[in-house]
C-alpha cells in the first residue's frame, strides 16, 4: 500500500523502488564514462551546462566561442559579474564537443590549449560515440540523442577529483543526495536521491534504452553507415552527423531534418536498416541528375 498519492508507474520519487531504479541507471551511465560520477536533471543539456557554471564560483571561459552552440554558452557567460578572464588553474572552460568537431580535436591539444583549467564539454550531441578524455573535469549528455531515450534527461558527469575539490557546496551538496563522499573516493548510495524531482516516465524509458544498449554494436553501425555515405560527395560532415545541403534535401522525402546553416544535419545513429538504405536509394537517383 502506498500514500504517495497517485502515480500511474506506482513508485514515488522517495521510494525504494524508484532508488533502485535510479541506482542502476547511475551505474549504466558510469558503465560507460568510468572516470566520472553522473548524475540526473530534468532538463536539457544547455540546463545542464549552465547549472555546472551557475553552481561553481570559479571562473568560465568559451573554447572555440565562434562555434554553433558554443556561442550560446558563451552568450550566458557574458551575464555573469565575473566574466572579465584571465587564465587561473581554477578556470572552468566549456567546449562545445559536437560530432562535426570531435573528429577535428586531439584531446592533447584541447588540454593544452585550454592551458591549466579545467573543461567542461558539451557532449549533448558526441557522446557516446566519441570518448571524453579522461581528464575532463566535468561533461553533459542528454537521454535523447544518442542514446535514444526519450526527451529530456540531462546526463552531467564530474570527476571525482573535481567534486571533492570544487569550492562549491552547492555542487557537492546535489552529488551527496546520489553518493557518499568522501576523502577516500565517492561511493554510490544504496538508495540515492535525485537532485530535483526527477521525471519518474523519462527515467524508466531511459533505463530501458540502456539496457538494450551495445556501444561497439552502435559505433559499428555509425562507421558502417558513414562508409556507405562515402560514394556520395555532396554528403559531408564527420562521424555520426552527415551534411547535405538544403536544396538537395527537399530530394530526399523525408519530412523532418535539422537545418544549421544552410545545411540539413542527417543524424546516423537515427532510423532502421531498411530507412538507411530507402536513404541510399535516393542518394544514388540524385548523384545521377547532378
Amino acid at each position: 500500500m502506498s500514500f504517495f498519492g497517485p502515480n500511474p508507474f506506482g513508485i514515488h520519487h522517495r521510494g525504494r523502488s524508484f532508488s533502485a531504479m535510479y541506482r542502476e541507471l547511475l551505474e549504466r551511465l558510469a558503465g560507460y564514462a568510468p572516470h566520472h560520477r553522473p548524475i540526473i536533471l530534468t532538463g536539457s543539456g544547455t540546463a545542464g551546462i549552465e547549472f555546472l557554471i551557475d553552481s561553481s564560483p570559479q571562473r568560465a571561459r568559451v573554447w572555440q566561442p565562434d562555434h554553433p552552440f558554443a556561442s550560446r554558452i558563451a552568450s550566458s557567460l557574458k551575464a555573469r559579474k565575473d566574466s572579465v578572464w584571465t587564465i587561473d588553474p581554477t578556470d572552468i572552460w566549456a567546449v562545445q564537443y559536437d560530432p562535426c568537431l570531435c573528429a577535428a580535436i586531439d584531446p592533447t591539444q584541447l588540454q593544452r590549449e585550454a592551458g591549466r583549467g579545467r573543461l567542461l564539454i558539451d557532449a549533448v550531441s558526441s557522446w557516446p560515440y566519441y570518448s571524453v578524455p579522461d581528464n575532463t573535469a566535468c561533461f553533459v549528455t542528454v537521454s535523447s540523442k544518442q542514446l535514444g531515450a526519450a526527451p529530456v534527461l540531462s546526463f552531467v558527469f564530474c570527476t571525482e577529483e573535481f567534486i571533492l575539490q570544487s569550492p562549491s557546496s552547492e555542487l557537492r551538496n546535489l552529488y551527496g543526495r546520489a553518493y557518499d563522499l568522501a576523502p577516500s573516493g565517492i561511493k554510490l548510495k544504496d538508495n540515492p536521491e535525485t537532485p530535483n524531482t526527477p521525471a519518474i516516465p523519462l527515467m524508466a524509458h531511459a533505463l530501458k534504452k540502456l539496457r538494450r544498449f551495445d556501444l561497439q554494436s552502435f559505433r559499428k553501425t555509425i562507421d558502417d553507415r558513414r562508409s556507405a555515405l562515402e560514394a556520395f560527395p555532396f554528403v559531408t560532415g564527420e562521424g555520426p552527423v552527415a551534411t547535405l545541403n538544403r536544396s538537395l534535401s527537399s530530394r530526399l522525402g523525408f519530412e523532418e531534418f535539422y537545418f544549421k546553416n544552410d545545411e540539413a544535419k542527417l543524424f546516423l545513429w537515427s532510423g532502421t536498416d531498411n530507412e538507411f538504405q530507402k536513404l541510399i536509394t535516393i542518394l544514388e537517383g540524385i548523384s545521377d541528375v547532378i
